[in-house]
């Protein structure tokens, strides 16, 4: 704004100009530029008359009318098929002073409107309402930020558990059992100065004859609830997920799979509320605390398998399902699954395709031959590499559906597999069971710790 006062101080405004400016005044100003500019408006009649027709045009189109707020005519403006609407009033408002070789502003935010645009939290605030309204991402948005932005807020509102891990300590209260103060053993800070005791001897530590004070040998302790400090948890790999052509399906109806307008597989799919579970299971491990500590991986399958390592990357995939064929790729399970223990589970709607193929599983240089110099040729079925990776961890799966061949599979296992028939069911499952896993862990390493 100082660049506008510095040249009414050198040239003074022409009516246009001071026509756009009174207009950038009213949305976007602050109290600072209204002081440092306002001085050098006009009285003239005929620009009162034209911002006033421009700013009712706004509230009209805008559809606020007077309640038309800063935080509105950011997003009125922002919006790429304003543009067109706004330019066009702009010229109606301003017509009557415009002249050839005229010079007005290119700047159509502002000082406010452009530290708006980059607030985060009104940035998401937009998204969200672009969702609720049936409208599409904002034009000045990525696909992954608004998707990102949606998910995220809508985490924020899921009830979720929270436990904070204690160990036990004890609280010294009431001091008893006084004892006389033996210099030879006693340290002065345990000395209870209230206590007098009296000893034959006629000198004392403390100068008085016969008299010194008490050091208590026992106390009634109270117990104390302390929280724990636990940096090192199981790794998030969040985990093997469907992205099948299927997952586009609704839920519960399948026909039936919501608006694509803002979400591109329909706000009603189950793909859908997987991506609302996993920004729950997100949303939990950092209202408790323990998502810097966590390492966080995915993998998606569809007709070929991916796999993702950190938050951001996770949600790069999460975002770019392809909605093919189901195919499982123990390769990157096992890859996936390399390290420590982690919490891990599956989630699926349908018949894994390949559950049941076989592979050659000898590694190059280790063939070994029969008496007649034929290979012997060593074969591993998906189903057996799938369920011997992921016993080692804290795995769970959950089928969206009927029972599949994977799911019997599995029971017959004695891995763990839930059904479910919604999306909220989905959801919360989700969410409890993760928070389950976490909980075992933080109690094994609290009761170490007592």
């Amino acid at each position: 704004m100082v660049f506008y006062h510095d040249v009414a101080l050198r040239s003074g405004w022409k009516p246009a100009y001071e026509a756009y400016m009174r207009i950038q005044l009213a949305l976007w100003a602050d109290e600072t530029d209204k002081r440092l500019l306002r001085q050098h408006f006009t009285e003239s009649p005929q620009i009162t008359k034209a911002t006033q027709q421009f700013l009712r045009a706004i509230e009209h189109n805008s559809g606020k009318g007077k309640r038309l707020t800063h935080t509105d005519a950011v997003q009125y403006f922002s919006a790429k098929e304003n543009w067109k609407t706004v330019a066009e009033e702009l010229t109606k408002a301003l017509e009557p002073f415009i002249q050839p070789g005229i010079t007005i502003p290119i700047c159509g935010f502002g000082k406010r409107m452009a530290e708006q645009m980059h607030d985060p939290v009104l940035r998401e605030k937009f998204a969200r309402r672009n969702y609720e309204e049936g409208k599409t991402i904002p034009p000045w948005m990525t696909k992954i930020e608004a998707l990102d932005a949606v998910y995220s807020s809508q985490a924020r509102e899921i009830q979720i558990k929270v436990t904070e891990p204690k160990k036990s300590r004890s609280l010294p209260v009431v001091p008893y059992q006084h004892e006389p103060f033996d210099p030879a053993q006693d340290a002065v800070r345990e000395v209870n100065f209230r206590r007098l005791q009296i000893v034959p001897e006629r000198e004392t530590p403390f100068g008085l004859p016969a008299v010194t004070f008490g050091v208590p040998r026992q106390h009634i302790e109270r117990p104390l609830l302390v929280k724990a400090g636990i940096t090192s948890f199981p790794e998030f790999k969040c985990a093997y997920i469907d992205s099948s052509g299927t997952m586009k399906y609704g839920i519960p109806d399948a026909a039936d799979a919501g608006s694509t307008t803002f979400i591109p597989w329909g706000d009603k799919s189950r793909y859908h509320y997987l991506c609302k579970a996993w920004y729950g299971i997100v949303e939990y491990l950092g209202r408790q605390g323990i998502l810097p500590n966590v390492q966080i991986a995915m993998g998606s399958f569809s007709t070929s398998s991916r796999i993702s390592h950190g938050l951001q990357a996770a949600k790069e995939l999460l975002f770019s399902p392809t909605f093919l064929s189901t195919n499982i790729a123990p390769d990157d399970v096992e890859e996936l699954l390399k390290g420590g223990k982690s919490v891990f589970f599956t989630v699926s709607d349908g018949e894994v395709q390949n559950w049941r193929t076989t592979y050659e599983v000898n590694k190059r240089g280790e063939r070994k031959y029969d008496q007649d110099g034929n290979p012997i040729v060593l074969h591993q079925g998906v189903d057996e590499r799938f369920i011997a990776a992921v016993k080692q961890h804290r795995y769970f799966h959950i089928q969206i559906g009927p029972e599949t061949e994977m799911t019997k599979a599995l029971r017959e296992s004695g891995l763990r597999v839930y059904s479910v028939q919604s999306g909220p069911e989905l959801e919360q499952m989700a969410i409890d069971l993760t928070h389950n896993e976490y909980q075992a862990h933080i109690d094994d390493i609290v009761g170490r710790l007592r």
